[in-house]
């Protein structure tokens, strides 16, 4: 109660100050250690803090760091707004590194897809393939569009295989299993393409 008359740290400190000078501090222990605490908590995250008070968009790099961050964001208690600020921050950039791994792999599953049967659904009239569209837009022979697209899923590898080599909010084994199932795909396509299935 006393100590929500300033939101000021300094102002605060002084009050505690003064509360202990005058050998009353006993009687509000339990505010004062919050506030303690409170300031505490507010300096040390201050770091992660550009002048413009956002994060700092190097974070983002740092994956190891902002799972740290956002491991600790989840011991603010009521009052503590940079910690409400660090969760949000971190949570919508883990995201969107998990959401990277998992297009990827997408994309690799879709152009493989589309590799293997382009020529088996123009048949049948269905929708135009990735090497369809490809040759269609490009004037490119089907041997071109099938090399352009192979170069695509191999950069799309690339994006998988970083990805598992820096350790993310995804579990390991989630991300395994995507792989699993993209290195089946590749396996799967192949055959098909052998005509040995």
């Amino acid at each position: 109660m006393i100590m929500n008359t300033t939101d000021a740290p300094v102002q605060k400190l002084n009050l505690i100050d003064t509360l202990q000078k005058l050998c009353v501090a006993y009687n509000f222990e339990e505010e004062i250690e919050d506030a303690l605490q409170k300031i505490y908590n507010d300096s040390v995250f201050e770091k992660f803090k550009d002048d413009d008070r956002k994060f700092k968009s190097s974070l983002i790099n740092d994956v190891q760091g902002m799972l740290n961050l956002h491991e600790a964001a989840h011991f603010a208690i009521h009052g503590e707004d940079i910690l409400d600020e660090a969760l949000a921050f971190t949570a919508t950039q883990l995201k969107s590194m998990a959401s990277r791994i998992i297009r990827a792999a997408d994309r690799i599953a879709r152009l493989l897809d589309d590799k293997a049967s382009h020529r088996f659904e123009q048949k049948r009239g269905h929708v135009p393939s990735a090497v369809e569209c490809y040759m269609k837009q490009h004037g490119v022979s089907e041997d071109v569009a099938v090399e352009f697209l192979l170069k695509q899923v191999a950069d799309a590898w690339k994006d998988v295989n970083e990805a598992m080599l820096k350790p993310t909010a995804v579990p390991l084994p989630l991300l395994e299993g995507t792989q699993y199932f993209e290195v089946s795909t590749s396996v799967t396509v192949n055959v098909n393409k052998a005509g040995k299935l």
